[in-house]
């Protein structure tokens, strides 16, 4: 085999692990940012969520006469379908009570409820799954 052509071979061989090494890099940032963009996304929404529950809830606080248990679901449930999401699912925890979940079979995990119990900063607690 002539010299140019064990050269040609070489560099065909150096040029596609080159290639190789970009397109992995691109894809794997690429996937990064779409993952963080969409915890961003999640986060932001738990965000709005609840401070629409809670502003809601303080409403019907400061009214003279009020039945907390009985407003909170109300309010949930129109808060969830204000969000007209359909791949998102809201769970309302309470004082470590589930007091409204979106669909009946939804398993909450239980390091979840230990966090919520554990967080002293947090009263209500809302989670888009």
């Amino acid at each position: 085999m002539k010299f140019r052509y064990k050269v040609l071979i070489i560099n065909m061989l150096l040029l596609s692990a080159v290639l190789l090494a970009v397109g992995y890099v691109i894809l794997k940032r690429s996937y990064e940012l779409a993952l963080d963009t969409q915890i961003e996304n999640a986060v932001l929404e738990n965000n709005l969520a609840e401070a629409s529950i809670e502003y809601s809830l303080l409403s019907v606080i400061n009214s003279p006469r009020y039945n907390l248990d009985r407003e909170l679901d109300s309010i949930s449930g129109q808060v969830y379908a204000g969000m007209m999401s359909d791949t998102s699912d809201l769970i309302i925890l309470y004082s470590g009570n589930q007091v409204f979940s979106s669909e009946e079979n939804i398993i909450i995990p239980d390091d979840l409820i230990l966090q919520v119990d554990n967080n002293i900063n947090f009263h209500l607690y809302s989670l888009l799954l």
